[in-house]
């Protein structure tokens, strides 16, 4: 089974999003390479695996509307 990641290790995780364009796209950029490869992991259920992720709903340092915006993503892949 998977290490159960501690939260101040996603606290540590380095996910940003910023607001560009003339559309006002919202860009998320979390990692997804570590020590020069691509590092999955089984999720939770074991049905995915799990390439990057915010670890759940997290604040982030950008506001909308004068609140500070709240962010949640997974990118994950099927096992073949």
């Amino acid at each position: 089974m998977a290490k159960t990641e501690t939260k101040k290790e996603r606290e540590l995780r380095p996910t940003t999003a910023t607001i560009e364009g003339d559309y006002e796209f919202l860009i998320i950029k979390m990692p997804i390479i570590k020590k020069g490869k691509i590092v999955g992991k089984p999720s939770r259920s074991g049905n995915t695996i799990l390439i990057a992720s915010t670890g759940g709903n997290v604040e982030i340092a950008l506001q909308v509307n004068g609140q500070n915006l709240r962010i949640g993503a997974n990118a994950y892949i099927y096992p073949e």
